[in-house]
């Protein structure tokens, strides 16, 4: 098992803001402000559903794995990873990919921004499942080669990142290392080693940071995140569109919306209020709980990534640049598309957890939203995906889970994030 750990020198991580900065300004140059900012013409909002999605399925490729596809999966003790890799390998007849373990390659540097224990726990998992989790870095160029060679990767799904909209305002510099140059050197490895394979990657909804048009489209402004973690997202965007018009790399990104689950992160709100009401302990609820979220299990979430590696977008018809004949980059929204507030949400673990909380309120910071609002009809048009786990459903099967687990304790008390 690799365990080489990886840190990027200052002037490394600050040249790519500097890169990141200048892809931003010439995408506006050479795109035109409407497309390098994901900005829908304001005249054509109120459409009818099969006007502002007229897409015709004969113009998308839907290419289902074979035996000969073999996937990269980065991230994968962490939530949203363990999950989707179980999902490659349940049977097609059970709404799986029907995989088999060798065709799987999983990495995860293990960092300790929550609880190692518990993405322990989530490798261990998927080792009895028959995948190891190599202790590899996205950042570690050589690592990255080896694997990308070795295992003819056809589907390279990145989910390693820094997570966290309030962390960041703490460690800034963590965010731009893991998500900014740890998504270059992702970049850089596929397009040195293996061009063709199919990169599908994980967005966030924070990229529609302050936008207040609501639900929000993939059309809609993207140029205004309120986070620091909302702006290393949004560039992502930008940096695999240039990757794409600059060397013809294929990539789908994949904006995520509020994930809960079980074996989730005990830095999100689902499993530290769960923790906190079973030990009579009061949990911190900002603006009244009058803030909407747009909680989506995460079932649906990795049943949408699977759908999504499975797609290709219409070919590229702009001649004489190397992304000609290729499919054109895409970013879909993956939400469950029916906000409930705070208040609501806390209800609703009460209901199942057969207790009271004890709210103590707290005015949100600058860098919150009030409301996020998931408009999935690309991904119904195009995919047929649409969620299907209600919260009331959701958050019994997380409960459930958490009553269960003999660990969630040392889980939650563990991590960076409480610093």
């Amino acid at each position: 098992m690799s365990t080489r750990s990886f840190a990027q020198p200052k002037s490394l991580w600050l040249a790519t803001v500097a890169l990141s900065l200048s892809v931003f300004l010439c995408s506006i140059s050479f795109l035109g402000p409407k497309v390098a900012f994901g900005i829908f013409d304001e005249s054509h909002a109120d459409l009818e559903d099969d006007k502002l999605f007229a897409f015709s399925h004969e113009h998308y490729d839907i290419k289902p794995f074979t035996s000969s596809d073999r996937i990269l999966v980065t991230g994968a003790s962490g939530f949203i990873g363990m999950h989707f890799i179980l999902l490659l390998l349940l049977a097609r007849d059970k709404g799986g990919a029907g995989l088999y373990p060798h065709q799987i390659a999983a990495i995860d540097e293990f960092n300790s921004y929550y609880s190692v224990a518990l993405k322990r726990a989530r490798s261990e998992k998927l080792r009895q499942a028959g995948v190891d989790v190599l202790n590899i870095s996205t950042c570690a160029a050589d690592e990255m080669k080896d694997l990308l060679i070795n295992q003819n990767t056809t589907h390279f799904v990145h989910f390693a990142a820094q997570p966290g909209v309030r962390y960041a305002r703490r460690r800034p510099d963590t965010y731009i290392e893991r998500n900014i140059v740890c998504f270059v050197s992702v970049l850089e490895a596929i397009r040195k080693y293996s061009p063709l394979t199919y990169l599908v990657y994980a967005s966030s909804s924070s990229v529609y940071g302050k936008n207040t048009r609501v639900p929000f489209s993939e059309d809609h402004r993207a140029e205004l995140p309120a986070s620091l973690y909302g702006a290393t997202k949004r560039t992502n965007e930008l940096l695999a569109h240039t990757y794409f018009q600059t060397y013809g790399l294929q990539s789908t990104g994949l904006r995520f919306f509020t994930v809960y689950g079980s074996w989730g992160r005990p830095d999100m709100a689902l499993y530290s209020f769960v923790y906190n009401i079973m030990h009579g302990l009061p949990i911190k609820v900002f603006d009244a709980g009058t803030m909407y979220r747009d909680f989506t299990h995460v079932s649906d979430i990795v049943s949408g990534v699977l759908k999504i590696c499975q797609f290709r977008s219409p070919l590229s018809t702009m001649q004489g640049v190397p992304s000609y004949h290729k499919h054109k980059p895409e970013v879909f929204n993956l939400g469950n598309s029916h906000p409930v507030s705070v208040n609501e949400f806390i209800h609703t673990i009460e209901k199942h957890l057969g207790k009271n909380a004890d709210k103590k309120f707290a005015t949100s910071s600058a860098d919150e939203v009030a409301k996020t609002y998931a408009d999935v009809r690309k991904a119904w048009r195009l995919l047929r995906w649409k969620p299907q786990m209600s919260l009331d459903e959701g958050i019994k099967e997380f409960v459930d889970w958490f009553l269960s687990s003999a660990c969630k304790r040392e889980f939650f008390s563990h991590g960076d994030f409480h610093s």
